[in-house]
């Protein structure tokens, strides 16, 4: 999370929820601080049930790829 760039160059993207549009503009800059440049803001708290339900995709990834070095890139 604190150097995007060691995968493929930080070419992918990070998943932001939250019902504070200050805080999430604070964690956005740090973010951004860190090397991330694909930041999507889904918007309310209640978004982040969404990114929850990856974590049983990444869990099968993990184990049919035999380690947790990837990530997902939202193409647009």
């Amino acid at each position: 999370m604190t150097d995007p760039a060691a995968l493929a160059d930080g070419d992918h993207t990070l998943f932001l929820s939250g019902n504070d549009g200050h805080a999430k503009q604070q964690v956005t800059e740090l973010l951004a601080a860190y090397g991330w440049s694909d930041i999507i803001d889904l918007g309310e708290i209640t978004t982040v049930r969404a990114t929850e339900m990856i974590q049983p995709l990444h869990l099968s990834l993990v184990g049919t790829l035999g380690n947790e070095h990837f990530n997902f890139k939202i193409v647009r």
